[in-house]
């Protein structure tokens, strides 16, 4: 098991340089090009973007190569091998998932990385626990499982792609200069995000608090269920956001996002409260004992996601008005806050330590892209910008 987690956790940070960002890229333009009735810069977008995944991907790929010749890797060559075919097809899943966003197939964009992947990777593991005989799986077969379920959510994506974009014959007029310099900053914004995310584990680990990196990791694990509401949100009003901005309706955005920010601070809100009145019960329940130190760090962590549903969809909204290098500016900030934070706190306090740094970087983050989407774009799409629509909606009626 720890030599699948390991493979697998090398390539998925490898997914990191193979996506440079291009996911949020493509959906942002494809929804703009669908708006504007250009059915060229549509499908040059597109095109553009598998190829320069494509690309990234076999560099990746090379590196990876490389890494599984070195002494370091000599247990592991064999499954890194196994495993070279899982960073094309997860970035070129990724890629499909966004253009059927973008084409308002939300749900339908869904199913093969969250259907058909899990339920294949089960069906498959569980075919080769039963022909094993008791014996158990092998790391080679995990991964290869994994593999085969990953190439069949491409499949049955490919299939709902061309449903969506029909192919047409047509002269593409690629924008080189201006989406190379948008892949830059939102391929550094994903991996400031990498950083910052597996920054608190790494150095309580380096502290030598191998066991406070276990409980921090499972506090994170749940307290990060609490921002689940707001990443829902973001893939649902996506397109509707991106095709106001196209159309110069700065207020119908405003509409959109002011009322995503009251529902999902809400029930953000409501999985803080379920978690400070039976987080303990889930831990004694789904962890050994010594995992109950994970309480306190839990439900700072949950604050900070709650933090985040507070300011609303931000990031969202600057990456459709093509402001992703505030996004990227305003990451570097909280991220060396976060450092410093951590150098500071996880000495003396461990895991709690870390969740403060965790909720204080992540208030930096929120407030300067809230005060930028104020500044730069003068709209308001806060939580309580959507409870005071709400209460003029009601005192209409």
């Amino acid at each position: 098991f720890g030599y699948y987690v390991y493979v697998i956790g090398i390539v998925t940070l490898l997914l990191v340089p193979s996506q440079i960002g291009l996911p949020q890229l493509v959906l942002r333009e494809t929804v703009r090009a669908i708006e504007a009735d250009e059915n060229i810069a549509t499908a040059s977008i597109i095109r553009w973007s598998y190829i320069a995944v494509t690309l990234a991907g076999l560099v990746a790929i090379g590196g990876l190569l490389v890494f599984s010749q070195t002494k370091n890797a000599a247990d592991i060559a064999h499954l890194i091998l196994i495993g070279l075919p899982l960073i094309l097809l997860s970035s070129w899943n990724a890629l499909r998932a966004s253009v059927l966003r973008a084409y308002g197939w939300v749900t339908r964009s869904q199913i093969p990385e969250n259907v058909v992947k899990p339920t294949a990777l089960l069906i498959f593991i569980g075919i080769v626990a039963w022909a094993a005989g008791g014996k158990g799986v092998t790391a080679g077969q995990a991964i290869a499982a994994n593999v085969v379920a990953v190439a069949l959510a491409f499949v049955v994506g490919f299939f709902l792609f061309r449903m969506a974009h029909k192919r047409r014959n047509l002269a593409h007029r690629y924008q080189h200069s201006l989406w190379l310099w948008a892949t830059l900053a939102l391929g550094l914004t994903t991996s400031l995000r990498a950083i910052s995310t597996n920054l608190d584990i790494v150095l309580l680990g380096s502290f030598g608090m191998v066991e406070e990196a276990g409980v921090f990791k499972v506090a994170a694990l749940i307290g990060a269920q609490v921002g689940v509401a707001l990443q829902i949100a973001n893939i649902v009003v996506a397109k509707d956001v991106g095709a106001a901005l196209e159309r110069g309706q700065t207020k119908e955005v405003e509409r959109i996002l002011r009322k995503s920010s009251l529902l999902t601070a809400a029930a953000s809100a409501a999985l803080v409260l379920f978690l400070l009145a039976f987080g303990r019960v889930i831990l004694d329940i789904a962890f050994p004992p010594a995992f109950k130190e994970a309480y306190w760090p839990m439900i700072i962590l949950a604050l900070a996601q709650l933090v985040n549903c507070f300011t609303g969809s931000v990031g969202l909204l600057l990456n459709f008005a093509r402001k992703e290098w505030s996004i990227t500016g305003a990451l570097a900030i909280s991220t060396a806050a976060n450092v410093v934070l951590n150098l500071v706190l996880i000495p003396q306090y461990g895991a709690l330590g870390a969740a403060y740094s965790s909720l204080s970087s992540m208030i930096i983050w929120n407030a300067i892209l809230f005060r930028t989407v104020s500044r730069d774009l003068s709209m308001n799409i806060g939580i309580w910008a959507g409870i005071k629509d709400a209460f003029q909606r009601r005192s209409l009626w």
